[in-house]
């Protein structure tokens, strides 16, 4: 099916093992993309991922830590997360993203 839409589809856990995130996900060969809810103070804990992933906030703010350089991404702003960086996010208060994830090797994301 080439068409979804995201803000009716069942949320689940966004990588369970490094993130309390939820969101509903598209899964194609080589491109996962997802509508995600961080809750305030909540996180995706530091881990590297050996896939690159862009970050765009819709809504909230988010505080990143990519290797060593940290920043506040608020509406409009990119997070970009290069493949095997260690990085970290997280909700300065209730945020909605949209994650654009690369597959590594035909891997997708940590659910898999």
């Amino acid at each position: 099916m080439p068409f979804y839409d995201l803000t009716k589809m069942a949320h689940v856990a966004i990588g369970p093992q490094q993130s309390a995130a939820r969101g509903a996900v598209v899964q194609g060969q080589n491109l996962e993309v997802a509508l995600v809810r961080y809750e305030a103070h909540r996180a995706a804990k530091s881990h590297r991922d050996s896939n690159e992933q862009m970050i765009f906030v819709l809504e909230g703010r988010l505080r990143a830590r990519i290797e060593y350089e940290v920043a506040v991404a608020d509406p409009g702003d990119i997070i970009h997360i290069p493949a095997n960086v260690e990085y970290e996010l997280v909700a300065i208060e209730d945020a909605e993203v949209i994650s654009f994830k690369s597959h590594a090797a035909g891997r997708g994301s940590p659910r898999e």
